[in-house]
């Protein structure tokens, strides 16, 4: 076979097929599908060689010197990261994910990773008060999901996969608990489980620990590009949606804020008071003469939950039973809503349903019916808000005339993100969570970003009468110029910053007022990395430093 050597700046037309292995070195691969002829330039063009149509390699494709990933990955990040050294003992990226407690509900992990080559080394952990954690190891380059009750000692049931070799890849790994039913996919595809049951606890003491595994002694060798938890199960849309185009918004946004629930601080969810009309709380809406009442004597309220309930009656018109604030939308736009309540009817047919927005011209989300039985039974939907606005539980239009709805323990939570640590932005030792949970990630010695930013910011929180050391370890890089430092306190105090316990070279003795101020600086720079707060009160204090890196 004769080669056709493309000229620098060539373009080449139509399909590409190669049914062999291809390998490709430091030259230049060029392709002409019109004479069916592959060939390889000696020297490097000094203009692109572009391929037009689609290219399509049936066998395996091997590049040396870069990393390869799928176009679709590609579009979703610019696949800085952070990088681990693989020498230091138990190096990982650590998130406490304080007050966000999944217990056995669902919940998702997205990890877009470099698999390492090397067995028992993972990109992530989720730790549990110690004992208790779920985490990914691999062997030979393919990967299994390490599901453990009780500890590494005491061994536990392991959920694994086979599928293809990822070794030196970049992959999507997502882990999904669905109804205590786990799930994983790489790169999009579904992989089956040998073990798929878990109902192991992940309370809010639960670390994300990104790099580390589960004994301090094992390292990572490999790059991370983003990790997240959502407190949700991703379905398979979803998935392939966080692949193509990052965290979905309404997801980014989440918290696990309850909006409704069974306590009368959050709307009485459970209609244990009769607070109908009460300002901020619930208001009847009825139309023609339906009527909705809040009644307490415990008469068809749900069996074994709470005292009350609540009726919704009358004709056939449509009536309503609205959360109404005045001063704030209770239900937001773009972000995404779990909603639950168990109701069932009286003697006459009826049906139930539920709306987001004003009414018809306030953006509803559905009108969506339930059809009841004499029996309650419970709904739950997970929806995106399309506006600001009110949430609605009535009876359906054309339900029988004076059919009763009897509706109990409503809760709306707001649900997303737990954490989204993003490493394309950083310099130091704290990786920014994206989610509004605000629980940014640590890193432990041997973790470096991969392309450090020149200005950064630091988050810590202190609440100590006394020496307390932000984020319990280093802070900040040595050659950082601290530019600024801001803090929001709950009370008054006098506050100190110091690169060691009391000390007092960055701020000196700086009076501290309620609300949000600017420390005066007294020296930009700490030595050793350190930060340490010397406070005389226990006000929580919110700090925000900005920094940049010398040279």
């Amino acid at each position: 076979m004769s080669w056709n050597i493309a000229k620098p700046g060539d373009q080449i037309n139509g399909p590409v097929n190669v049914t062999g292995n291809l390998n490709v070195d430091s030259n230049t691969l060029f392709v002409d599908s019109v004479n069916n002829r592959v060939g390889v330039l000696t020297q490097t063009p000094t203009v692109p060689l572009d391929v037009v149509g689609n290219g399509k390699i049936s066998g395996s494709l091997s590049v040396q010197g870069v990393d390869v990933y799928s176009p679709i990955r590609a579009a979703a990040s610019d696949y800085a990261g952070v990088t681990f050294d693989g020498a230091t003992s138990g190096t990982r990226v650590t998130s406490t994910l304080t007050g966000q407690s999944i217990g056995t509900g669902d919940f998702s992990i997205w990890c877009r990773f470099k698999v390492t080559s090397s067995s028992g080394r993972a990109p992530f952990s989720l730790i549990v008060d110690g004992p208790n954690y779920l985490g990914l190891v691999s062997a030979s380059g393919n990967y299994f999901l390490d599901k453990v009750i009780g500890g590494v000692s005491s061994g536990g049931s392991i959920a694994g996969f086979t599928g293809a070799a990822f070794s030196g890849q970049i992959v999507d790994f997502v882990l999904v608990r669905s109804a205590g039913v786990f799930s994983v996919y790489v790169n999009g595809t579904q992989y089956t489980l040998t073990n798929t049951t878990g109902n192991i606890s992940l309370s809010a003491a639960a670390n994300l620990r990104v790099g580390g595994y589960f004994v301090a002694s094992q390292v990572y060798d490999q790059p991370i590009y983003r990790s997240a938890v959502f407190n949700r199960a991703l379905s398979a849309a979803d998935i392939a949606d966080l692949i193509a185009n990052g965290i979905n918004p309404a997801d980014q946004w989440g918290t696990q804020t309850q909006v409704v629930g069974y306590s009368p601080a959050v709307l009485n969810g459970g209609f244990e008071t009769n607070s109908l009309n009460a300002a901020g709380t619930w208001n009847a809406a009825g139309a023609g003469t339906s009527t909705a009442t809040i009644d307490t004597s415990g008469s068809f309220s749900r069996t074994g939950t709470n005292a009350g309930k609540l009726t919704l009656d009358g004709s056939s018109s449509f009536a309503a039973f609205q959360i109404n604030n005045a001063s704030t939308a209770t239900l937001q736009l773009n972000k995404r809503y779990r909603i639950s309540f168990w109701a069932r009817k009286g003697a006459s047919s009826g049906s139930c349903g539920f709306q987001f927005g004003a009414g018809s011209s306030g953006g509803i989300y559905g009108n969506t019916g339930l059809v009841l039985t004499t029996t309650y039974a419970n709904t739950t939907v997970e929806v995106v808000s399309v506006v600001d606005g009110a949430f609605s539980i009535s009876r359906q239009p054309g339900s029988a005339a004076n059919a009763e709805i009897y509706i109990d323990d409503v809760e709306i939570t707001r649900i997303g993100a737990i954490v989204d640590l993003d490493f394309t932005v950083g310099a130091g030792y704290q990786a920014h969570d994206r989610s509004t949970n605000a629980l940014h990630g640590t890193l432990f010695n041997g973790v470096s970003f991969t392309v450090p930013k020149r200005m950064s910011v630091l988050y810590a929180t202190t609440n100590t009468n006394g020496n307390q050391q932000m984020l319990g370890t280093l802070a900040i890089p040595t050659n950082a110029i601290i530019e600024d430092i801001i803090v929001n306190s709950t009370g008054t105090a006098t506050v100190s910053v110091g690169n060691a316990s009391a000390g007092t070279q960055i701020v000196n003795g700086a009076s501290v007022v309620a609300g949000r101020q600017k420390l005066t600086l007294a020296t930009p720079f700490s030595t050793t990395g350190n930060l340490w707060v010397n406070s005389n009160s226990t006000a929580t204090l919110q700090f925000t430093i900005l920094y940049t890196i010398a040279a």
